[in-house]
Parts: C-alpha cells; structure tokens; sequence
C-alpha cells in the first residue's frame, strides 16, 4: 500500500471515528460493571459512588484513540501529583488480547488503569457505537455527559472543576 493511501485511509478513519452521528439512546444510569486492568487488579464501578468518574472506552488501532492517550497519561499524573481522588479515570480496551493491550499501554507510557476484557457486553450496555467515547459520571452515578473523539487535557479539567 502506498504512503498517500495509508494517509487517506488514516484521515479518513479519524474523522469517521471522531464526528457524532445518530445513535441509540444512551443510559441515564452508568451499569455496573467489573473488570480487570493489566496487573490484574479488580474494578468494580459501583465502588466508586459517591466520586466523579471519567469512563473512556478505546482500541489501539483506532487513530483517535491513539491521539487522546498522551492527553489522558497528563491528566491523570497531574490529579495524582496534587492528590486529587476525582475523577477517578477508568479506561476500557474493548476486545483486544491482554498483550496486545499490554504492549500499546509500555510503548505509550502509560500508567492510568487499562480494563481489559471486556467484551461486547459492557459496550452494549453503554451503547458505544465508536471509538473513542468517553462517559462522565456523576457521584450518583447517572451520566451527565457523552463525549465523542479524543478527549484533551482541557475538556478532563473542566470536567474536575
């Protein structure tokens, strides 16, 4: 495949991947879920009522995707360094291997939590219908809101404040 066909393919997916589109409608209230990051350490959502979390689901061959991880790594360094406990930042890889996942997470430097194993379920439940989506949730527990494409450093801190 030649150079210009890689690079229309990848602007071509970006921006499919990244423009809103009419979709199912989406829960009011985040479902529960539990699932694994890469060390093996278990996530259950409802464990953290009573907390804002940042829900994000992606794939590594998504080019959007790709784009928004140096966001979320700063993000999530920086709420640490000032010892802020929300958001809590939970990020689900849907349907890769483990060490697929495990290999994009070292080579991006990345050390947020990766859910891992999820299959198609939890995605339905959230009706993700792309990548990369992520959810905010309320202390409640109810979404109050739905971003579409890489979420930056900026859209992360309006959301803390």
């Amino acid at each position: 495949m030649s150079v210009k066909r890689i690079i229309i393919f990848t602007v071509l997916a970006t921006v499919f991947l990244s423009v809103p589109f009419a979709s199912a409608q989406r829960p009011s209230f985040a479902p529960d879920f539990t699932l694994n990051d890469l060390s093996g350490k278990e996530y259950t959502l409802s464990k953290y009522r009573g907390k804002v979390v940042l829900l994000n689901f992606w794939v590594t061959w998504c080019p959007p995707c790709r784009l928004e991880m140096s966001e979320l790594q700063k993000a999530f360094q920086d709420l640490q360094a000032k010892k802020k406990e929300e958001p809590v930042l939970l990020t689900i890889n849907i349907q890769e291997p483990k060490p697929v996942v495990q290999k994009f997470a070292d080579e991006m430097g990345l050390t947020f939590p990766i859910l891992t194993g999820a299959t198609q379920g939890v995605a339905m439940q959230y009706r993700v219908d792309r990548f990369p989506i992520t959810f905010m949730i309320d202390p409640e527990g109810t979404i109050i809101r739905t971003l579409y494409g890489p979420i930056t450093y900026d859209r992360i801190l309006e959301f803390v404040k």
